[in-house]
């Protein structure tokens, strides 16, 4: 009794402080409450392929949501307070939510399963499954059914193939019936952007089936083959040890709730059908030989920004049905290809795949004279065979062992780094190496940086005799650059010999030109340059091209610049590009949009006045303008306005400008 009451004399006595701390634990706790409320009003969710009636859904809920882009998928994103109330609208499951940025969340779901009668009618299940069967029907039936519109055969572990009646089916294998110890690569930390949390198996794509690949690892989640989808290791987890017996017993019994590997089968669904779906947008482009226009998702899936209409020319295709080749692939090949060389055609372009093996320059039966032929992998004799550099145009080389050298029947195509990667033989452009296979974005930038110098060279060698100055200024240009290699590995003495190599040579370049447009002046001032126009409105931003007072005006489309910090697009307008004979000077860049422009600029880089601020471009444009390469100024003038340097004072302000909508072309 006593005890108790010196307890409670102590207490009476630290009242005080006691009350303090209790104010200042309920002063922490409302902070920390203002905090999460403050930091929930900036979350956003974002929901990938929504339709066109689940967005009309959440219209006619007063839903706010706006247009995104996350992990390669195009969707919508909402606000924290509307993430409840859109998950009831459009009736969605959530598997997971993925923290994309500090305030993106990504919401990996599925729509609740239509009634248990149709979902029957869709769907059977054979095998094991870790997971109850209604929840993969929810899946499968929400992703896989609308393109594949027939009854889908669900296979899990422990069963075998498809059995030969069921004809007239589809069959998802979710867990091939392969041991696991033959299964030879590990698959990688995160699959289509989502992480797999465990190690799991994986084995190698057969040689006749169409791989799905992420491109991010080069890793094959899947196959299609015939009617038949495998996954290539084991989506659901099923036989993982990763997973203790408890989290096991909760994923088989669980009807509702997140499930991480149920994310991962809903995810790699999803990207699967918009494989599926940009593949039959490519495959409808290549079958109509190229008189259709790529838009909206398959132009951002192939690097573009914007719907790019097509030269009318056709492209003949051959060679590339090799069984595993991507589609995509195909379609960046012919399409890059169409857009730059494309106006030096006469009725089609022809692009031949060699494999590896050497094809001869005869024309016969191939193309027309007048027509360009692309030989793929391949070179007009037999030559050395030398080992792939590490990079082509700052960027990575294919992996392959050994490509072609020049040949003595052409002229070589040369890259900034001093490699061969192809020449050109009267009308047949020969391309050393398999420089794209799967389509992935580094491969178009090599593809697209190959096309824009075999273009340049066959501009340069449309003059009568130019071959022998092209040689000649190749020439000086490689003994330059095998002294500036020379002086890395030599003494400071070998400074001299360099100085003098670099003014013999710029000497001989400045007397080669000067030679070459003394005689074309003579001759007559615009001699040759019929071609050039043409090549210039065979660009596809180009609406309008004339020569007024010694001076090119072309008009161009509405263009467009992203603003690298957060991957948005910004509309900066159509163009008056003013380029002048022989000097970058003269250059103006005249806005010709309505809209109110940001300190009433022409461009992110260009001022009120249309000059901008060039810098190493002055002397780009200046040389183009001196060798008359009017296309690839008017192109390099484009590509200016569709660049911003965020770290630039001006370049900055790319946000300032109207926001571009560039979803569905």
């Amino acid at each position: 009794m006593v005890t108790k009451m010196v307890i409670l004399l102590k207490i009476m006595t630290y009242w005080w402080l006691i009350l303090i701390v209790f104010v200042a634990i309920l002063i922490a706790l409302i902070q920390a409450r203002v905090i999460a409320q403050k930091h929930n009003r900036r979350k956003k969710y974002f929901f990938a392929s929504l339709s066109p009636q689940q967005c009309q859904k959440l219209d006619e809920a007063d839903i706010v949501y706006e247009a995104a882009n996350v992990a390669g998928q195009t969707g919508v994103s909402v606000r924290f307070h509307d993430f409840q109330q859109s998950l009831q609208v459009l009736e969605a499951q959530v598997h997971e939510t993925l923290q994309e940025s500090d305030v993106l969340y990504r919401v990996i779901y599925s729509i609740v399963a239509p009634e248990r009668r149709l979902l029957l009618q869709r769907l059977s299940f054979r095998g094991y499954f870790p997971v109850r069967e209604e929840r993969i029907a929810a899946i499968v039936s929400n992703l896989l059914w609308p393109i594949v519109k027939q009854e889908i055969v669900v296979y899990g572990s422990g069963c075998g193939g498809a059995e030969v009646e069921d004809n007239g089916k589809f069959h998802l294998f979710l867990a091939p019936g392969i041991d696991q110890e033959e299964w030879h690569s590990t698959v990688p930390s995160s699959v289509w952007s989502v992480a797999t949390r465990a190690t799991l198996k994986a084995r190698d794509p057969d040689p006749q089936a169409l791989p799905y690949v992420d491109f991010s690892n080069s890793f094959s989640p899947c196959q299609l083959q015939g009617n038949q989808l495998h996954f290539l290791f084991d989506v659901l987890a099923s036989a993982c040890n990763d997973i203790d017996w408890f989290e096991r017993l909760k994923r088989r019994f669980a009807r509702k709730g997140e499930d991480h590997y149920l994310a991962l089968l809903a995810n790699c669904l999803a990207c699967f059908v918009r494989e599926v779906r940009i593949e039959q947008e490519i495959q409808a482009y290549i079958s109509k030989e190229g008189v259709a226009d790529f838009s909206g998702q398959a132009m951002q899936a192939l690097g573009f920004d914007e719907a790019v209409p097509t030269s009318k020319i056709p492209v003949k295709i051959s060679g590339f049905s090799d069984g595993h080749r991507q589609i995509r692939g195909q379609a960046i090949l012919v399409k890059l290809a169409q857009q730059v060389l494309g106006s030096f055609c006469s009725t089609q372009l022809t692009i031949v795949s060699c494999r590896g093996s050497v094809s001869a320059v005869a024309r016969a039966g191939i193309a027309a004279d007048d027509d360009l032929v692309i030989k793929f992998f391949s070179a007009p004799l037999e030559t050395r065979r030398v080992k792939m550099p590490d990079y082509y145009w700052n960027s990575p080389a294919p992996k392959k062992a050994n490509v072609f050298s020049p040949s003595p029947l052409g002229v070589p195509i040369i890259t900034p780094e001093g490699h061969a990667v192809g020449e050109l033989v009267g009308r047949v452009v020969y391309v050393y190496s398999e420089l794209i296979q799967s389509g992935t974005s580094e491969e178009a930038l090599l593809w697209a940086s190959f096309l824009i110098e075999a273009r340049k060279l066959l501009l340069q060698l449309s003059a009568p005799g130019a071959r022998e100055a092209v040689l000649e200024e190749m020439f000086a240009w490689e003994c330059t650059r095998q002294f500036k290699l020379l002086e890395e590995q030599s003494p400071p003495s070998i400074n001299q010999l360099r100085d003098d190599a670099e003014s013999f040579a710029g000497s001989l370049r400045a007397a080669i030109a000067s030679q070459r447009s003394m005689y074309e002046q003579m001759a007559a001032p615009w001699m040759g340059l019929g071609e050039e126009f043409d090549a210039i409105m065979a660009i596809p931003k180009i609406v309008d091209v004339t020569v007024k007072d010694n001076q090119v005006v072309v008009t161009t489309k509405t263009l467009y610049c992203k603003d690298t910090r957060n991957n948005v697009n910004h509309t900066i307008g159509n163009f008056k590009i003013i380029i002048p004979a022989a000097s970058s000077d003269g250059l103006r860049w005249l806005n010709q949009a309505t809209f109110s422009r940001p300190g009433g600029m022409n461009a992110p880089h260009v001022d009120a006045e249309g000059k901008a601020c060039l810098g190493n471009m002055k002397e780009v444009f200046s040389k183009l303008l001196a060798e008359r390469q009017y296309a690839a100024a008017v192109e390099a003038a484009i590509a200016f306005v569709e660049a911003a340097n965020t770290d630039d004072t001006w370049g900055k302000n790319i946000d300032k400008w109207p926001r571009a909508n560039l979803i569905g072309g």
